[in-house]
């Protein structure tokens, strides 16, 4: 089947003199492929594809399911769930299920329910750092981001304190999957432990009281349309906790770039929201929390690159390589690896957003995108207007092979 790509493929654009010379060179996420091919066929059979255009194209054609992080799990665990959790739903079932849940996440909603909220957590972790005078930037931002995605999930009822620690616990042993023999069999003892914990004392009290006393949640929503416990958990687990761990490392990617450099400071501590915005995008294009994006053609793809046209089978599992799409000198321009402020993009349709790829795109885009840059938004604004703070310690730096993703960890700032 053929997808026809209505933009053409322009010649490198050409940027200012300052856009050429930005110093803010990537932190976080692992080095781009400018010189690989921009679809290219491996040994294994995996089909690999870094351009911009290519990758977006096959994000919105209904041409492929979800390959991706855990999905093979999903499918065995298929005989005892009437439904696929919604990331790993295709088709008009989950279009409808994306339009009627998404009234959780448009802007007009994350500001009317969760902007304060938000803003009283930061305050209260900024009190928190004054307090102690130097704290881990990570474990802020980690209690941050569980605690507003607790909210929106419907997360508020645990039997016990722990949530952080428990939701930690799975994203930590989530690593074995990758893992062989002996490695893999622990690891995956120890993220099943953590599971059972995290349903009967977190998710299993939280379910009881939506049923009793629905709420403006994503629970009290999935229990309306009849979802079962083992359900809900998998939502809970593939929907939130991936929520929690991406907004986290971003918050800590994008304080990392602004605490080292007081003219990216100023953006965030100005009153002009697009700048700030902008500013955001462009550290996210640079450090997308998830490097690449799995795929499982389900037709023939034809896709017109630079190199003529390429055609991918159908059954052919895709890697999509956000990280060197988002470096794609053809849409970015020149010093594609650096931190650019007002950075333009080539002139296409639909418009290339300052994050570009980031969050995906087409029907599996992020639903949680705008609530993401809100909440780094607001905790970042709040924690760059203490004049005295800086960073003692860049953090440590772990890749997640699964997604190709980053972990930052001991991240030291004092006041």
């Amino acid at each position: 089947m053929t997808v026809a790509e209505a933009d053409s493929h322009p010649h490198a654009l050409t940027h200012p003199a300052e856009a050429a010379a930005c110093p803010y060179h990537r932190h976080a996420a692992e080095p781009s492929e400018p010189n690989k091919p921009v679809v290219e066929r491996l040994e294994d059979g995996m089909w690999v594809v870094r351009g911009y255009r290519e990758v977006r194209q096959i994000l919105r054609a209904e041409l492929t399911t979800q390959a991706g992080f855990m999905s093979d799990l999903v499918s065995k665990a298929g005989r005892i769930m009437k439904r696929k959790p919604v990331l790993f739903m295709d088709g008009p079932e989950h279009q409808a299920l994306r339009q009627e849940s998404g009234k959780f996440f448009t802007p007009a909603a994350v500001d009317k329910g969760y902007r304060e909220m938000i803003s009283g957590l930061s305050d209260g972790l900024i009190a928190k750092l004054k307090s102690k005078k130097r704290l881990d930037l990570s474990s802020l931002t980690e209690t941050l981001a569980v605690q507003v995605a607790a909210q929106v999930i419907g997360l508020t009822d645990s039997a016990l304190p722990g949530l952080i620690g428990r939701v930690g616990g799975i994203l930590n042993n989530s690593n074995s999957l990758t893992e062989k023999g002996i490695s893999f069999v622990l690891g995956q003892m120890k993220m099943q432990s953590n599971m059972l914990a995290f349903f009967y004392l977190d998710v299993k009290p939280s379910l009881q009281k939506r049923r009793k006393n629905p709420q403006n949640d994503l629970f009290s929503y999935l229990i309306s349309l009849g979802y079962t416990d083992i359900e809900l958990l998998t939502e809970a687990i593939v929907f939130g906790v991936a929520g929690m761990a991406t907004t986290r490392e971003f918050i800590c990617a994008a304080a990392w770039h602004i605490l080292e450099r007081p003219e990216l400071r100023e953006i965030m501590l100005s009153d002009d929201e697009a700048a700030r915005y902008n500013l955001l995008g462009e550290i996210l294009r640079l450090e997308p929390v998830v490097g690449d994006i799995y795929r499982r053609a389900t037709h023939d793809i034809k896709l017109e690159t630079p190199d003529g046209l390429v055609t991918i089978p159908a059954g052919a599992k895709i890697q999509l390589s956000v990280v060197t799409a988002n470096a794609d000198k053809s849409v970015v321009g020149a010093n594609p690896d650096a931190v650019c402020p007002a950075r333009p993009m080539a002139e296409m349709k639909p418009k290339v957003p300052d994050y570009m790829l980031s969050f995906g795109d087409g029907d599996h885009r992020c639903p949680g995108a705008y609530i993401a840059l809100r909440e780094t938004d607001i905790f970042l604004r709040k924690l760059l207007a203490i004049p005295t703070l800086k960073l003692d310690k860049a953090p440590t730096r772990k890749f997640v092979s699964v997604i190709r993703s980053y972990e930052l960890r001991k991240m030291m700032v004092s006041v």
